[in-house]
């Protein structure tokens, strides 16, 4: 089993440049794993930026200085973004809204059917039976209901988390069109 191993490494890793790769491949995605909250709106950021770069790229194309294209990109991209957040979130929060409301008549008409079941089927399911399935439905909905409510007060931390990503993001797409040429030129020594 060793020599397999060996045999293997040899021929994948005996040329340097793939060494380097892996062993870079390797590096990055323990940096990603150990720090990714810290670096989330930062790459979120950088995708970002690079999708909206081929249209700032576009304006540069018809001799706009590159500041006006970014200008114009960037704030055609917070009204998009702003627009969506406004049909969008009231719309979520209404079905969300709804299907908590609906949750109770679900849970009154699947307990009616299940109480259909032992005079349907009384050779394979007994009345005994559908009252236990159905108090462990109810002690499984407490105990949801609990996990909801913890979630609730956890998620304070949570929407603290998305509002900072909602102002760090944009500023952050701002910023990495902007200095484009200087962030690769920095790179690039």
């Amino acid at each position: 089993m060793i020599e397999f191993l060996q045999q293997w490494y040899r021929r994948h890793f005996s040329d340097p440049q793939v060494a380097l790769l892996a062993v870079l491949l390797v590096a990055g995605f323990a940096v990603l794993y150990f720090a990714g909250d810290v670096f989330a709106p930062l790459l979120i950021a950088a995708v970002l930026a690079y999708v909206l770069d081929g249209a700032v790229e576009w304006l540069v194309s018809f001799r706009l200085p590159r500041i006006l294209a970014v200008l114009i990109v960037f704030l055609l991209f917070l009204s998009v973004l702003l627009a969506v957040m406004v049909w969008l979130l009231p719309l979520l929060i209404r079905q969300a809204g709804q299907f908590f409301s609906e949750v109770p008549q679900m849970a009154n008409k699947g307990q009616a059917l299940l109480l259909q079941l032992p005079e349907r089927y009384p050779e394979f399911i007994t009345r005994e039976d559908v009252i236990s399935v159905i108090s462990q439905i109810r002690s499984e909905l407490g105990s949801f209901g609990q996990k909801v409510v913890s979630l609730s007060i956890s998620s304070v931390v949570n929407l603290l988390t998305i509002l900072v990503y909602m102002v760090l993001v944009p500023v952050l797409i701002f910023f990495l069109l902007v200095d484009k040429q200087k962030i690769f030129d920095w790179a690039g020594s």
